[in-house]
């Protein structure tokens, strides 16, 4: 009965539904870099692995096994980099850095995880 809703049309918009919530064109939008830094959802945010859990805890219903976890650390949020490369680019934009990069980091989680059926299923 949970997945009745599932259908082409619903599934599609759902599917965008992480990209429309960053959308600069909406009157409103999900600031990430202003969660990261004042929900206290994350103690460190420059720890790749605090921001990605924190992430999944608030929008999964269900816990990822160890292999899942590492992909959308390793191969989503840090897009294949080496795993200081979160922390290296958090503390420049710290430093007074630009955020272009730790925000387009965070975006493109959002939008993977929103696509998920961990997210669209549970």
């Amino acid at each position: 009965f949970n997945r009745n809703w599932i259908n082409p049309n619903t599934l599609a918009y759902r599917y965008y539904l992480g990209t429309y919530l960053l959308s600069p064109e909406l009157p409103f939008r999900l600031d990430l870099l202003n969660w990261l830094e004042n929900s206290g959802d994350v103690s460190d945010p420059s720890d790749e692995e605090m921001v990605v859990d924190a992430l999944i805890d608030n929008l999964f219903g269900v816990e990822l096994n160890t292999e899942r976890r590492e992909y959308f650390i390793q191969n989503v949020f840090l897009d294949g980099f080496e795993t200081n490369y979160w922390s290296i680019e958090w503390n420049k934009y710290k430093d007074g850095g630009e955020a272009d990069i730790v925000t387009s980091l965070l975006e493109n989680l959002i939008i993977t995880l929103v696509k998920t059926p961990e997210f669209q299923l549970f």
